[in-house]
């Protein structure tokens, strides 16, 4: 099995047991550090990791997004995750319209 197989396979492993937390900000949170997991294996020259992936996690934290409560905790991962898509659009040039 190559490197950038397991890499997948981890990673797929961790967006699982994200879906698993209880607290919706938890979860959020997560999948923004996943997303960014994933850029990084990306940006290291894993093959694996494809633009689709990318834009399903992405969609995923936009669809669960708005369910949040209003706290700063909140404010600091809806900033991460924007911090992440600007990364995204000037490394990769992928842009994700707002659904």
């Amino acid at each position: 099995m190559n490197e950038t197989k397991r890499v997948l396979d981890s990673m797929k492993k961790a967006v699982r047991i994200s879906n698993q937390c209880m607290e919706p900000s938890v979860q959020v949170q997560l999948f923004v550090e996943l997303l960014n997991k994933y850029i990084y294996f990306l940006d290291n020259g894993c093959t694996d990791v494809t633009q689709a992936m990318i834009s399903q996690l992405v969609g995923k934290i936009r669809d669960d997004m708005p369910g949040l409560e209003a706290s700063e905790a909140t404010n600091q991962i809806v900033q991460h995750f924007n911090s992440t898509l600007a990364y995204i659009k000037s490394k990769h040039g992928m842009e994700f319209p707002a659904s």
